[in-house]
């Protein structure tokens, strides 16, 4: 759910809202944004994050050499717990890659606060290269989210001569009222910047929707790649040479915000070993102070 509509539904409900994160290889939620931390005026930065670990769990923001990233910088959601999964079945080399170095690799990009609240960015698989940039959907579907007439909003890569991936912007209307694509693509372009910016935003009258109620994006690309697989293959932008749209998406992240002249993208690749593990207990668990025991 967008900042946008959680605002909206604190409005018409009031401060009942609590948030969750959680995967189904990890039962039960790894964080938690409580009800008292969902202040619009006060912190309205907070209405876009997933709160902090709840007991029993550590989670951490891991580069893609597996250290932790700095506060602030993007990394990939790990997760360590007693009730994270112990495999997938019959499916040894994706149980390998999604628990190497003994955490859960939730496939998720993330950046964590000074405060230690986690700030979801986007699926790793979801981002899109365009023009050497990486740009981040949900940072676009959540500025578009507080367009005037907007019901939903899904923000997909399609083949582009140019660009390589062209931003587009699939947007539902609501009944009985009215958007100006023109302006919606202004605010954006203010927003987040130029690369940012929807190449092309399509009124449809409905969206794609998967068994759990979320917006089908593999759906909606297979629209515009229908005779090949995604060709793009991405590698997070180095931290240091990270775009500043994260600052603007976590307000007390502004100083952070740094712009480089030159960025790049490298093939993902993705290291399959064995997991380490405990004997009857799943992954082995760190035991450092702080772990999850």
């Amino acid at each position: 759910m967008t900042p946008a509509r959680i605002a909206e539904a604190l409005d018409a409900f009031g401060p009942v809202l609590m948030q969750g994160y959680g995967q189904t290889e990890c039962l039960g939620m790894c964080t938690s944004l409580r009800k008292d931390e969902h202040d619009p005026v006060r912190r309205p930065g907070l209405l876009a994050s997933c709160g902090r670990t709840v007991a029993g769990v550590r989670a951490d923001i891991l580069g893609e050499d597996g250290t932790p990233a700095p506060h602030g910088e993007i990394g990939e959601m790990c997760v360590r717990s007693r009730v994270v999964m112990t495999g997938y079945r019959n499916q040894p080399l994706q149980t390998a890659a999604a628990l190497e170095g003994g955490w859960l690799h939730t496939g998720d990009l993330a950046v964590r606060d000074h405060d230690g609240f986690f700030h979801l960015v986007d699926r790793k698989k979801d981002v899109i290269v365009s023009g050497a940039f990486n740009v981040y959907p949900r940072e676009i579907e959540d500025v578009i989210a507080t367009c005037t007439g907007v019901s939903t909003v899904a923000v997909i890569g399609i083949p582009d001569d140019k660009w390589g991936e062209a931003v587009t912007a699939l947007i539902t209307v609501r009944p009985g009222e009215q958007v100006n694509l023109d302006e919606i693509e202004k605010t954006v372009r203010e927003q987040k910047g130029p690369h940012q910016a929807p190449k092309k935003i399509q009124i449809v009258p409905d969206l794609p929707k998967t068994p759990a109620g979320k917006i089908d994006k593999k759906a909606l690309r297979r629209q515009y790649w229908p005779d090949q697989q995604r060709q793009i293959f991405r590698r997070m932008v180095a931290p240091d040479a990270t775009r500043a749209a994260t600052a603007d998406s976590v307000p007390c992240l502004r100083e952070r915000r740094k712009a480089k002249a030159t960025m790049g993208h490298r093939a993902l690749s993705v290291r399959v070993h064995s997991a380490a593990r405990t004997p009857g207990r799943g992954p082995a668990w760190d035991r450092r102070p702080g772990g999850a025991e």
